[in-house]
């Protein structure tokens, strides 16, 4: 059996995605957004203009990263 690495979406693709508001967030990230009191607007900004600095490729059921940004 061959394991095929999963590649991750780049910081264009995201951004593509952001811009566009096709983009979903997992219930995790809803709660932590909501605790941290992060708006929607700070969310999508720091998805325009932050940086991966974490890589999944295992996650399931899609490889997922972890974004630094400012809003």
């Amino acid at each position: 059996m061959v394991k095929v690495k999963k590649q991750r979406p780049g910081i264009r693709f995201i951004r593509e995605h952001a811009e566009t508001d096709r983009y979903r967030l997992t219930g995790h990230a809803v709660t932590a957004r909501l605790r941290r009191n992060i708006t929607n607007a700070q969310l999508k900004s720091a998805l325009l203009n932050g940086e991966i600095i974490e890589d999944y490729p295992d996650d399931e059921p899609y490889p997922s990263c972890l974004i630094f940004g400012m809003a």
